[in-house]
Formats: structure tokens, C-alpha cells, sequence
């Protein structure tokens, strides 16, 4: 009855940080997705190094997707679609995102669904 879900990571894939704070953006992303498909549904996880180095995590659903309010909206502090939620868990994933050097982006998929990519600049030695 729940969600499924599949991961497919580039062999290597890397981010230096808080294991603790990344692995609660990560969770964050993962339930929103699942309690947004209310039911049965996937969840797909792509991971990958782009060209100019930066390390691209991209979560997919197979929910509704965004309205166009929460689409701009949804990483505004106190802004919810729930009726029990507090508008925190996106602008908290985000500045996890942002202390760890990278940014994070909502939209949704052409065929259905929500997208939400986070984007991580290449580690240095000096920032690492």
C-alpha cells in the first residue's frame, strides 16, 4: 500500500557535511513526497555528478505535483497545503541545503508529479 521506491546513484556519488542534518533534508524531501501521493505510488531518487561538478540529487513523485501557489510559495516560512503542517520542513531542508554549499529547486515533472533537485557545488580541499 505504500509508496515504492528506487534509487539510481552514480558509483563515487559524494557530499561532505552534517550527516545528521543532511540525512533530515533527505527524510524531509522523502516523507512530504510520500504524504503528498496519499496512497500508492513511487518515489525515485537520481544521483549524479554534472559536467561542471556539482553533485545533483533529484527526488521525483508520483503525486499531484505543485500548484502554482505552492510552487511559489512552498519555501516561505508558515507556508502549508496541510491541514496539520507548520510551513517549516522545505525551508528547513533548504537551509541544510544552502549551510552545505548547494541549492535547492521545486517544480514539477512534465507528466505528472513533483521534482525537487538539490544541487551541491563541486568539493575543494578548501571548503571540504
Amino acid at each position: 500500500k505504500g509508496a515504492a521506491a528506487d534509487a539510481d546513484l552514480a558509483d563515487g556519488l559524494r557530499v561532505t557535511g552534517d550527516p545528521d542534518l543532511l540525512y533530515r533534508a533527505v527524510y524531509n524531501i522523502l516523507a512530504n513526497a510520500q504524504q503528498a501521493m496519499q496512497g500508492p505510488g513511487g518515489i525515485s531518487v537520481r544521483g549524479d555528478v554534472d559536467l561542471a561538478g556539482h553533485t545533483v540529487l533529484r527526488f521525483r513523485d508520483t503525486g499531484p505535483g505543485f500548484s502554482e501557489d505552492a510552487l511559489q510559495k512552498a519555501l516561505d516560512p508558515f507556508f502549508t497545503t496541510k491541514d496539520t503542517g507548520t510551513g517549516l520542513g522545505l525551508p528547513i531542508v533548504r537551509s541544510i541545503i544552502e549551510s552545505h554549499g548547494g541549492r535547492l529547486s521545486l517544480a514539477n515533472a512534465q507528466n505528472g508529479g513533483a521534482v525537487i533537485t538539490i544541487d551541491f557545488m563541486p568539493q575543494t580541499e578548501n571548503n571540504s
